[in-house]
């Protein structure tokens, strides 16, 4: 069974907002960055149901049987009359596609230089297959992502 959790973006609460909860998608394919979208049902008579918590930048959940399946951050609220509530959530891998960066790696393994990148962005990290592929380059203001893009297509090749 699922369950949709969300935490307010100071910390201060948590909520099971899987009640008030129309419908969840979400991408599941392995990209670099991963999207989920839900629908929070809104109604005008707050009296007699809960009061939507939800707002831009809270961090939601979504648990399969008390194991978490996705984390990510709230980035779009979508709404038309009184139809459902459309809330967007993307995985922290979407601050690597918003941030630029510079980086210069001198001769070191690919798999050491991505570690890196995705260290300094505090993104915890399982492991990195290993990919011994020298990484010498510079890159001035690219986002990490295009960073991490470019390592992969180098180690391809």
């Amino acid at each position: 069974m699922f369950k949709l959790l969300l935490i307010k973006n100071d910390a201060s609460r948590t909520y099971d907002i899987t009640p008030i909860t129309e419908s969840i998608t979400w991408d599941s394919n392995l990209s670099m960055m991963s999207a989920m979208e839900f629908q929070v049902i809104w109604v005008d008579m707050e009296r007699f149901f809960p009061k939507n918590p939800c707002d831009l930048g809270d961090v939601v959940m979504l648990m399969e049987d008390d194991e978490e399946v996705y984390r990510g951050i709230i980035v779009t609220e979508g709404r038309s009359g009184r139809a459902a509530i459309k809330y967007t959530v993307y995985d922290y891998a979407w601050y690597l596609g918003k941030s630029k960066s510079v980086y210069q790696f001198n001769k070191i393994a690919a798999s050491d230089a991505i570690s890196k990148i995705l260290k300094d962005f505090g993104m915890l990290i399982g492991k990195v297959p290993s990919m011994n592929t020298p990484i010498d380059e510079i890159y001035l203001e690219k986002s990490p992502a295009e960073i991490i893009e470019d390592i992969l297509q180098k180690h391809e090749r």
